[in-house]
């Protein structure tokens, strides 16, 4: 047994892990989970699912999830995180946890997403490659889903996560500045979501520079990288920067992988930025694992 795990297990039965999970610190509660998968015997991982729900950030918990199933976090209550995503009635969540969360309860997960009434990500799962293998799931448990998905175009829909501004929802310009004024990024997101989805299926046609630009001065690294991966973002440069930043590894690697229209160039600074800030190395090897294939690729 090496000195570097001994120690490893150490810090994780010391009182500061137990400190820095009761900062209520979304960041710091998802790391934790990350470096030490709950912790010996799990011996941390009801208080951390407790402390990550309390925050009350429905894509801080979103993440916590994809990251406990993608680590096979023994004794994780997945059941329990699948029904706060679908209680959240946010259909972007939902569409996430059927793509990138292996083993979700599909068919709830559906149920709950058509209770929203959102054509944009109901659409989604017709129209977008990347969710072809869950579409023919749920073709099997809803053989009518694109009628459905007709009949939801026709709706009047309105984000549950901007239910206190639903009164300026017949003024944009007036509902923008309120949520600028907040200075809540997730909020900000949603609402950029929101008139995409205006855009898209009311033919509306409303900008989102202001949105980007509230995004720019916030620096919240996970939501820079939302905004990213769910928004059609034309000069991505600045809240890329944002993530690169920050330092946060797992961010960085998140735009790598996920966001669209990257350049070469923004695609190489991004894995030097990953491979010199990881100090835990498990996605610069990620990286380095990829470009080793990809040299294989070459050669043959």
């Amino acid at each position: 047994m090496s000195n570097e795990f001994i120690k490893r297990v150490q810090d994780i039965a010391s009182p500061e892990i137990k400190e820095k999970i009761n900062t209520a610190d979304p960041y710091t509660i998802c790391d934790i989970l990350e470096e030490t998968k709950g912790g010996p015997n799990g011996i941390y991982l009801k208080k951390l699912e407790d402390a990550i729900i309390s925050t009350n950030d429905i894509v801080q918990i979103y993440e916590f999830m994809f990251l406990a199933v993608d680590m096979n976090v023994i004794g994780f209550d997945r059941e329990r995180f699948e029904r706060i995503i679908r209680e959240s009635r946010n259909p972007k969540l939902m569409c996430y946890c059927m793509e990138f969360v292996p083993g979700t309860n599909i068919e709830l997960m559906l149920k709950a997403l058509e209770n929203t009434q959102n054509a944009k990500y109901m659409d989604m799962l017709i129209i977008n490659e990347e969710y072809e293998d869950v579409y023919k799931k749920i073709k099997r448990i809803d053989p009518k889903y694109e009628e459905t998905v007709e009949n939801a175009k026709k709706f009047d829909y309105y984000p549950d996560s901007l239910k206190q501004f639903k009164h300026l929802k017949d003024d944009i310009t007036s509902l923008k500045k309120q949520i600028i004024d907040t200075k809540n990024a997730h909020l900000i997101t949603e609402l950029a979501n929101y008139i995409e989805y205006l855009n898209e299926y009311k033919e509306a046609y409303y900008d989102i520079e202001d949105l980007i630009t509230a995004q720019e001065e916030i620096k919240d690294p996970m939501q820079a990288y939302e905004f990213l991966a769910s928004v059609n973002v034309e000069d991505k440069t600045r809240l890329i920067q944002i993530v690169i930043k920050s330092g946060k590894v797992k961010f960085m690697y998140y735009v790598y992988a996920y966001v669209p229209g990257l350049t070469e160039e923004t695609r190489n600074e991004l894995k030097e930025s990953i491979i010199e800030t990881d100090q835990y190395g498990k996605y610069k090897k990620m990286i380095e694992d990829e470009i080793e294939q990809d040299e294989i690729s070459t050669e043959l």
